[in-house]
């Protein structure tokens, strides 16, 4: 099995005798990483900016998802009109969104076009023109998200317990940010974040297409050349240093017929070994139609349509959170029926039946997740923005099945007994 290194020379690796996945750093410092697939005649491409809304102060709050909005808005090459006209053109679709830690953007699009849909995304990234009377008509579109999102109760539930979570640090804070801060934001203080969060050395270029990774490094160096880009520094981030403590509150909203219940248990973050072991924890629990949550709360007893959990994690902290959505006369023994799941995790330890089937389903969600072009993207970039290496699907693979009932059980002892839980409810 071969091994891939973070940084520096190039590696290889077969996956299933179909795509090659290649990672070095070009003498710029930028990060390359390819998927060379030479049955496919598509070609994907991904530009990764490590600056989301944590590398935000309050009054910022919202400038790299506002940024995000305007890379849209016009290039030295193309008007925003004409831009999305020129990529149709292409037979391309541009996609692009904006995290706590990062900012994507992709698109997706026939082979032959590479060149030109890579000279568009890397101006996008790279040489946008901020025009005023854009910055204007985006910040309503912006105001109307927002607004959007606060009456969505899924998503303003994930706000709360993320703001329950994780304030007073700016995790706790939106992405989008909020009205007052996104008011305050002007062309100049967009721009200066810009320059300085955008330009940085950890900036991570990612290609899934017929190409060789050699053919990929010459084609980007040489875009890199002809737009007279220079990177320098690294982004700077604020760790997460708060104690956790465990909260319980209620946000009223009027004319739901539903309450919403959130809980977050902190977990470790993204960079630690014991990831697989969570996220193993995580299915068993309430991410699969046979976890313990959905077993008990939906199919045994029909207290709710939506109960599921999921992992919220980051560079230096992360949160197991569980959400669902009842009726305001089951919410007594909905809460109930969540505790009862959540003390069996501790009183009935996790089965070998189970950590099984949760490891074949999971591995199966794996391989069916990497049968296109554009999933190689998300492969690619979640090991080297989260982990900062590369490993290949058989790697993980091992890991996976290497998970232990012994470590399961441990970390069943860590969430469910030591650990303070983050109860949270929306509605009428």
């Amino acid at each position: 099995m071969t091994d891939i290194p973070s940084t520096g020379t190039l590696a290889q690796t077969d996956i299933f005798e179909l795509s090659t996945l290649a990672y070095n750093t070009n003498s710029q410092g930028i990060r390359i990483a390819t998927a060379t697939q030479p049955y496919f005649k598509g070609a994907a491409i991904g530009i990764y900016i490590p600056v989301g809304s944590r590398h935000e102060t309050p009054q910022l709050n919202g400038a790299a998802h506002f940024i995000e909005h305007l890379l849209f808005k016009g290039t030295p090459e193309h008007s925003a009109i004409d831009l999305l006209k020129f990529s149709e053109q292409l037979g391309a679709d541009i996609d692009a969104y904006t995290t706590q830690e990062y900012t994507g953007l992709e698109t997706f699009g026939p082979h032959d076009n590479l060149k030109p849909l890579l000279n568009t995304l890397m101006q996008m990234a790279w040489c946008s023109l901020f025009p005023a009377d854009e910055i204007d008509k985006e910040r309503e579109v912006i105001l109307e998200e927002i607004t959007l999102g606060q009456e969505n109760p899924s998503d303003y539930l994930d706000e709360l317990l993320a703001e329950s979570l994780w304030t007073p640090h700016a995790l706790g804070r939106g992405i989008a940010g909020s009205a007052e801060s996104v008011n305050g934001l002007t062309r100049e203080s967009l721009m200066n974040f810009w320059q300085e969060h955008y330009f940085s050395q950890d900036n991570l270029i990612i290609i899934s297409s017929p190409y060789s990774h050699e053919q990929i490094c010459d084609i980007v160096n040489q875009q890199l050349t002809k737009l007279k880009l220079n990177f320098n520094g690294h982004i700077n981030t604020e760790p997460f240093k708060a104690t956790h403590a465990a909260k319980t509150a209620h946000q009223y909203k009027p004319n739901l017929e539903q309450t919403h219940i959130g809980i977050g248990i902190p977990t470790m973050s993204y960079r630690s070994e014991d990831t697989t072991t969570l996220t193993l924890l995580n299915l068993i629990l309430g991410s699969s139609m046979s976890s313990r949550l959905f077993v008990e709360l939906r199919e045994k007893q029909g207290l709710c349509y939506h109960i599921a959990s999921h992992l919220s994690l980051y560079q230096d902290v992360g949160a197991l959170e569980v959400t669902m959505g009842c009726d305001l006369s089951k919410v007594a023994q909905s809460k109930a029926s969540l505790k009862y799941v959540f003390d069996s995790m501790i009183s009935e330890p996790i089965t070998a039946d189970e950590l099984q089937r949760a490891k074949d389903f999971h591995l199966g969600q794996v391989l069916k997740s990497l049968e296109s072009s554009h999933a190689h993207l998300n492969w690619l970039s979640q090991h080297l923005l989260h982990k900062g290496n590369l490993i290949s699907p058989e790697q993980y693979q091992e890991k996976i099945n290497n998970v232990s009932l012994k470590q399961i059980h441990a970390l069943s002892q860590t969430l469910f007994a030591n650990t303070p839980h983050y109860n949270i409810s929306l509605g009428s």
